[in-house]
């Protein structure tokens, strides 16, 4: 008598020839091409990139997965939707903001999975510099004010990392700006 996956004979009276066959558990993964740029999904490898798995490929549970989003130039992630069994969730940041790294990994995955990426415009904000004397009258002879690459054309990215450094008479000195917004 089979009793879930287990099979029990009581009084074995003769030989009997059992036969088992195993399946391996497998999830389906889906994700779709997003609009201003890509995305792309591999196994997960000795912590890198293993081979390349399609939208729809029946994947092992258990597995690892690295989803990969490539922006199309002057876009950045705006945010990641991952969905197991139907059940949709923005994913997030320990301190709960919204994660809009450019990789994320799915671990353990046990149910059928969408993964979807979105993708927004780089937002930039005007950054000026200017040197300034104590006395609004006197110039400042020597001065100058330069910033980090992150600048172009007097805009930096939100979020970026700034440093402008400057120099006046011989003195060297700098400012690093973090995570600039607003």
């Amino acid at each position: 008598m089979a009793n879930g996956d287990t099979l029990i004979i009581s009084a074995l009276s003769s030989s009997v020839h059992v036969s088992v066959s195993f399946a391996a558990k497998t999830y389906q993964l889906n994700y779709d091409q997003p609009e201003n740029g890509s995305l792309q999904a591999y196994y997960v490898k000795a912590g890198s990139y293993g081979s390349k798995i399609d939208t729809g490929e029946t994947v092992l549970t258990g597995k690892s997965i690295l989803l990969q989003a490539v922006p199309d130039e002057n876009y950045v992630v705006k945010q990641w939707t991952v969905s197991h069994g139907g059940s949709a969730k923005i994913q997030k940041n320990t301190d709960g903001s919204i994660f809009a790294g450019t990789e994320i990994t799915l671990d353990n995955v046990e149910t059928d999975t969408v993964v979807a990426v979105e993708f927004e415009p780089v937002e930039t904000y005007l950054f000026e510099t200017e040197v300034i004397a104590e006395d609004p009258d006197t110039s400042v002879a020597g001065c100058k004010i330069n910033v980090s690459e992150q600048v172009q054309d007097g805009k930096a990215a939100k979020g970026s990392t700034v440093t402008p450094y400057g120099r006046s008479s011989g003195i060297s000195y700098g400012i690093r700006m973090e995570n600039l917004y607003r």
